[in-house]
């Protein structure tokens, strides 16, 4: 596996940035964050509703399937049940991706990453000492949000597998009425 490249700002000439350009740096990087930080709240949301509705629409189906089973055996009831259950366990299975594990990056600094000799023991001024800083301060931030965003896709993603699988149960029926006309002719032929 590729080992990930951390995004170091290229400024070259940082001394000459101002208090007032670096706070905004630093506000419009946190802003972005924060931002991520609520999409995967978003995302995380729309998976539990998810699992709201499939875990219930599961134990009923799988019920109603054992309870067709024993009665009348493999009929068509029964095909369109065991078709269902699998649409909804593939839905269940990429819900429940997006809660193991949940890597979210949230706003604010580690004291072992700033509270660090690098940043106060060298010969800056006050303002080189804060500019140097705020950098990498940003520089942490924008590798939060990479991170952020590629676990938000990821999640995004996994939630569209697990609707796109519940979209197939309206044609489970029709399905359990060629497997089943299948079966019948192949039962005739042999």
């Amino acid at each position: 596996m590729e080992e990930k490249k951390w995004w170091v700002n290229d400024i070259n000439k940082w001394d000459k940035i101002n208090k007032d350009t670096a706070k905004l740096m630093l506000e419009q990087s946190e802003k972005l964050l924060d931002e991520t930080t609520e999409t995967a709240k978003t995302i995380s949301a729309k998976s539990t509703q998810l699992v709201t509705i499939l875990i219930p629409l599961a134990t009923i189906i799988a019920g109603y399937l054992i309870q067709n089973l024993v009665k009348n055996g493999l009929d068509y009831l029964s095909i369109t049940s065991i078709l269902c259950l699998i649409c909804i366990s593939i839905g269940a299975i990429y819900c429940y991706k997006n809660f193991k594990p949940y890597k979210i990056a949230v706003a604010g600094e580690y004291p072992h990453d700033i509270v660090a000799s690098k940043y106060i023991d060298n010969t800056f001024t006050d303002k080189q000492q804060y500019l140097n800083m705020i950098l990498n301060v940003c520089d942490n931030i924008e590798n939060r949000i990479v991170a952020n965003d590629d676990f938000n896709t990821s999640s995004m993603k996994n939630n569209d597998i697990a609707i796109r699988a519940l979209f197939i149960i309206p044609f489970c029926p029709v399905c359990a009425y060629l497997i089943l006309l299948l079966y019948q002719l192949l039962h005739c032929v042999l």
